[in-house]
């Protein structure tokens, strides 16, 4: 899309204009008056005046039609904010053994072009089904590395996980911003998980400049054992590990250049009961 011509796009543009206006209105305007001279003189100051009407109205009207002057090629508007960044996300899922368990921690290194105030963000969420059609999230943000305050503001009806992230005053003077945003699911993000022992999470990051992105599994016991795999073979993954708690945790790396695409990952959980083996009513996503 073009930039409108009419903006102020310095002192030369400027210049241009005035002297291509005076150009044409100077003849016009002796040229007017020399025909009231004449009216005046032969016929009386009522005709030159309803003259004088007709004239101003018709020189309005060649105002109004005149064409605009076309965009100038190779001038462009400001880029998106969204591409004025590139980002490291390291993600940290925790499949709870109840609803209330399920757990989020998004760390994020912005490194940024110009001063950030703000980042529109996209927070992980279930597909919408009968007992969480009306998810919001409440978002807990900090800022890591610089004297900045980070606040979360929904956009929209605040219920498909849709926001603005605003920085309070505006980062700059450094290249990286490092941050993190941690959030529990209202009635949980792994419910088909939890009740059959398979899932799906798939996560989009076209929408950003990505640099390296990780994502960590972390699955609370009972699980007795675990397993994630990325569906197009994309990125590596680590073997299941317990940690000193005794969950389970996985760590998928993508490959470097990360490619700006949609990653789909199948999770399977032995909870060490008898589940009845059907596909997930419904699978959790995210857009960046």
């Amino acid at each position: 899309m073009m930039a409108n011509p009419d903006l102020p796009g310095g002192p030369g543009r400027r210049l241009s204009r005035a002297a291509t206006v005076a150009s044409w209105a100077v003849p016009v305007v002796v040229t007017i008056l020399n025909v009231l001279l004449v009216v005046g003189v032969s016929a009386g100051p009522r005709v030159a005046l309803l003259v004088l009407c007709l004239v101003s109205l018709g020189a309005g009207l060649l105002v109004a039609v005149r064409p605009r002057r076309r965009p100038e090629s190779g001038v462009s508007e400001p880029d998106d904010p969204e591409r004025l960044f590139v980002e490291d996300l390291d993600l940290t899922l925790r499949v709870g053994s109840t609803a209330d368990e399920d757990h989020v921690r998004e760390l994020r290194s912005t490194r940024f072009s110009r001063p950030l105030d703000h980042r529109k963000l996209t927070l992980i969420s279930p597909y919408v089904g009968s007992e969480n059609e009306k998810v919001s999230p409440n978002p807990l943000l900090r800022v890591l590395n610089a004297p900045v305050e980070a606040s979360w503001m929904p956009s929209g009806i605040g219920i498909d996980g849709r926001g603005i992230v605003h920085f309070t005053p505006a980062a700059a003077g450094r290249d990286e911003l490092r941050w993190e945003i941690n959030y529990a699911i209202p009635n949980g993000l792994w419910n088909p998980l939890r009740s059959v022992g398979l899932d799906v999470f798939r996560y989009d990051v076209r929408s950003i400049d990505i640099g390296e992105f990780t994502i960590r599994f972390i699955f609370d016991s009972p699980a007795v054992a675990v397993s994630v795999e990325e569906r197009n073979r994309r990125g590596t993954v680590s073997d299941a590990e317990l940690d000193s708690d005794g969950n389970w945790s996985v760590l998928w790396r993508a490959d470097q250049p990360t490619a700006p695409t949609r990653y789909e990952f199948g999770l399977r959980v032995d909870w060490g009961r008898s589940v009845n083996a059907e596909p997930p009513s419904r699978m959790n996503r995210n857009g960046c």
